[in-house]
């Protein structure tokens, strides 16, 4: 899938980009199942175990129950999913390189309590921690894009096509599935859908 998708999106040059929202049930995923999906173009220079995409790991420097956040790792080729569990996190992570500066589409699910993940609709297998993931996803951060604020670091590439989904895990484990080749669209319980244009969010 290496195609040029691109519809729109926001590109961070890596040197003080990032989008924020304040605080809002949207991005507060609580215990239910949800889906986050979204193309990424990777640009140059990104650098670190932890490039945060997006998530709710803002400036908050502990580990506070309820912060989650979705990244690389571009220091071994891996992407990750992280939950703050109050003294640590709980973060499985999947062998695959997306720092390519490829287009790529990603998603992950949580399903009854398992976090999953696919890229470019292949499900990738889980080699970090447990990917049993059932606490509360909810804190009262904002939800941020680019920029990890407890490692300091900023994203070089493009976003394109954000979408959350609260309350329903849009891609089944066990099937691949052909990725989407146009923008995501506002599908059943969809709370969150931006990044779709260069020149509004």
């Amino acid at each position: 899938y290496n195609e040029s998708f691109s519809t729109g999106g926001v590109t961070f040059d890596g040197t003080g980009d990032y989008l924020s929202m304040a605080d809002n049930a949207a991005f507060q995923l609580g215990t239910d199942d949800w889906t986050i999906d979204f193309f990424w173009k990777s640009g140059s220079g990104n650098t670190g175990n932890y490039q945060q995409l997006l998530g709710t790991q803002t400036s908050d420097t502990g580990t506070t129950a309820g912060i989650w956040r979705v990244g690389t790792r571009t220091g071994s080729n891996q992407i990750y999913f992280s939950r703050a569990d109050g003294s640590g996190f709980e973060e499985p992570v999947w062998n695959i390189n997306v720092n390519d500066e490829a287009w790529y589409h990603i998603a992950f699910t949580r399903a009854s309590g398992y976090v999953y993940c696919w890229v470019d609709g292949v499900e990738q297998t889980n080699v970090g921690e447990s990917n049993n993931i059932t606490a509360t996803m909810t804190t009262s951060n904002a939800f941020w894009v680019g920029y990890n604020g407890r490692d300091g670091t900023y994203n070089t590439g493009t976003v394109s096509s954000l979408r959350i989904v609260k309350g329903t895990a849009v891609y089944t484990t066990g099937t691949d599935f052909l990725p989407p080749s146009a923008a995501l669209t506002n599908v059943t319980n969809t709370v969150l859908l931006c990044c779709q244009s260069d020149s509004s969010t």
